[in-house]
């Protein structure tokens, strides 16, 4: 005979009393301590204070600002010729472009890329100052180009003998791209790096 097996099913036990006011209550304390981090973190954000870089966004057709150049020629390549610097009256708002070369294209003597950029920010009036790096991969516009990474634009600009050569046009990319007008550039290369640290007596 054959035997009929019983499989019973177990009800689960009901949430006793103690159970469902710890839940509520771990419910209340999250919400209560989310909403005091909120206003925390709110007040502490409104607390800062952020020195905004001035200036409008610049258009297409305006010319780079004058800049001064510390490098004049390496490996076969010559620079082409620079815009020349305004006076500074010491009182307004400077933004200056700062470029590093990339040493590997002087070496073969072929048109360099920048290997870095930086902006700098002076005012001295508030006596503040902001620096923002900018990637060298930053996929932009080249005024006059096409999309391209940002640092071939200082490459294009000497290719093609563009005004203010490859400084000018490397300022009037990042003028377009962050609507900062900027004043001067600096550039460097890995030689006048070199120099101007034998100048300063090496590092030890």
């Amino acid at each position: 005979m054959a035997q009929v097996k019983r499989t019973s099913t177990r009800r689960s036990a009901p949430l006793d009393r103690l159970t469902i006011i710890l839940l509520v209550a771990f419910v209340i304390v999250a919400i209560v301590a989310g909403v005091l981090a909120f206003n925390f973190f709110r007040g502490l954000v409104s607390s800062w204070t952020i020195t905004p870089l001035g200036g409008a966004p610049v258009d297409n057709g305006q010319a780079a600002g004058p800049g001064v150049s510390s490098t004049d020629s390496a490996g076969g390549y010559t620079l082409s010729s620079a815009p020349t610097a305004e006076p500074w009256d010491g009182n307004s708002r400077v933004t200056i472009l700062l470029m590093g070369l990339d040493y590997r294209d002087w070496e073969s003597g072929e048109v360099p890329r920048t290997d870095s950029m930086m902006l700098l920010t002076v005012d001295p009036l508030s006596r503040t100052a902001g620096m923002l790096s900018i990637p060298r991969d930053m996929w932009v516009n080249i005024p006059g180009y096409d999309y391209s990474k940002i640092n071939n634009a200082y490459r294009f600009g000497e290719l093609d003998k563009v005004p203010g050569g490859g400084p000018g046009l490397a300022m009037q990319t990042v003028e377009e791209f962050l609507g900062v007008p900027i004043q001067y550039y600096v550039q460097i290369d890995f030689d006048a790096f070199v120099k101007m640290i034998d100048e300063i007596g090496g590092v030890k």
